[in-house]
């Protein structure tokens, strides 16, 4: 069943959906309106849940014999064609628009506006209530109660807030609760989605294109290629979009969750959590996992994912290199969690129940030592244009 959006007040949509009773073929049809987890309609609402949500209909079925009697018409069989047009008319209409020229879609939408007036209500806030909940049912774990998650969202800016809500909703949408509810296709996404996530949650960060970041230092000739390659690392550094990803990992991310990470990558952890991405094969592999999420962006490819509950390339040609690591995606989204949940100002200590258990399994996966070298000599690696 069809639905499309009736905008309202405060830009907030109802659905609505016109369509034929059933089992009443061409002597009835009907018309429902839905809106998340607040009773708009009060009397006479039917209310189910989805998706752990509430949502309230209002529902009116209209016959031909009620319709004629509206129209003015003893005999019910004139209004035939009006019930064709309002069906036909709303399967054609745009998902955004709001003209309708049927009479009898018309007539629903005057029940509907009546109904509407009558009530004092607040379309932000109760959209607001719904992005509440469903944002909770995502970060239970990490609050005691659903009154200090409330507490912790109140503490929040306005701007902050739609923030928090627009990500989670996202984070929702295509990790904890995804729509594709195949395994596999999960498994392949994940990895890009979330490093998506990690660069939205960055975005304040400054950004400038190569020519800005040139010009803004004072115009300097470059002689030659060396200095263009320095000029370029330099400016990687500071404005890369990588970089965001990085600051992202150092700032945020709790100490257990970089451990966890770095004995993945790199065998060890010799760096203190403040410095965790100055480390060469930390920054390297952080640089790797981005540019698979490049390459899917821009070239439409997919270079990495998990698969079998490791993290690895999906092979190309022959030209790839090989990489897999025993990485579980699981420990990919604490990670992301922890580090969302810290850039909203989170205070507690978030608990890590095996940890070092986790540490003593990726410490004796053999491949993890020679990983975060990969990285670093990526292209010396790959095999040669022709063979």
């Amino acid at each position: 069943m069809a639905f499309k959006f009736y905008k309202k007040q405060n830009n907030c949509d109802i659905k609505i959906c016109v369509y034929e009773k059933e089992g009443c073929s061409g002597d009835g049809i009907c018309f429902s309106a839905s809106y998340p987890d607040c009773d708009i309609w009060r009397e006479g609402e039917i209310h189910q849940f989805q998706d752990g949500a509430k949502l309230y209909y209002f529902k009116k079925e209209l016959s031909r014999t009620e319709w004629a009697t509206i129209q003015g018409y003893d005999d019910h069989s004139l209004v035939s064609n009006d019930f064709k047009q309002a069906l036909g008319e709303f399967e054609e209409k745009n998902n955004d628009s709001n003209e309708y020229s049927s009479p009898v879609i018309q007539y629903f939408l005057l029940l509907l506006n009546k109904k509407l007036k009558k009530k004092n209500f607040n379309f932000t806030e109760c959209y607001k209530g719904f992005k509440m909940k469903m944002s909770f049912r995502i970060f239970s774990g990490y609050f005691e109660h659903e009154n200090n998650f409330n507490d912790f969202v109140a503490k929040m800016t306005e701007e902050k807030q739609e923030k928090f809500f627009r990500l989670s909703m996202f984070y929702n949408d295509f990790i904890y609760n995804p729509l594709f509810q195949d395994k596999n296709t999960k498994n392949i996404f994940s990895l890009i989605i979330i490093f998506s996530l990690m660069e939205a949650v960055m975005s304040e960060e400054e950004y400038k294109t190569f020519d800005q970041y040139l010009l803004g230092k004072g115009f300097e000739s470059i002689p030659d290629r060396k200095t263009l390659e320095r000029k370029q690392e330099e400016y990687f550094e500071k404005f890369g979009s990588a970089r965001k990803v990085k600051k992202f990992f150092d700032k945020y991310i709790d100490c257990d969750c970089k451990k966890i990470f770095a004995y993945v990558f790199c065998g060890d952890f010799n760096n203190k959590c403040d410095e965790f991405s100055e480390s060469d094969n930390v920054k390297h592999n952080i640089e790797l996992l981005y540019d698979w999420r490049s390459k899917f962006v821009h070239n439409a490819e997919i270079h990495g994912a998990f698969q079998d509950s490791k993290l690895q390339t999906i092979l190309k040609d022959k030209k790839e290199i090989i990489f897999v690591s025993d990485y579980q995606r699981e420990d990919f989204e604490q990670l992301f969690e922890h580090g969302f949940l810290k850039y909203f100002n989170y205070t507690k200590e978030f608990e890590h129940k095996n940890t070092e258990e986790k540490i003593e399994q990726y410490k004796d996966y053999a491949i993890t030592s020679v990983i975060g070298k990969i990285f670093e000599n990526f292209k010396k690696l790959k095999l040669k244009k022709g063979k």
